[in-house]
């Protein structure tokens, strides 16, 4: 994965100094692959795009108060 995102990765990381920036890959992959179902529910609809009950998957495993603390960090400074 981390391979393969490289150079997405790359531009991600100079966006973060003028947007907010959340990389949910450690809710999907693990250090050897990414996982493409959870709990029965297939996670993607491609290579590279959540299904929309993956999305709402994925939506539950975050914690949007902390999501929402990180984002305000990054907008303050």
């Amino acid at each position: 994965y981390q391979k393969h995102q490289k150079s997405v990765t790359t531009i991600l990381k100079e966006l973060k100094s003028v947007s907010a920036v959340f990389d949910v890959s450690m809710l999907l992959c693990d250090k050897n692959r990414c996982n493409t179902s959870k709990n029965g529910t297939w996670l993607y609809r491609d290579t590279g795009h959540l299904t929309i009950e993956g999305s709402v998957l994925i939506l539950g495993d975050l914690k949007i108060r902390d999501l929402y603390s990180e984002l305000k960090k990054g907008s303050d400074s």
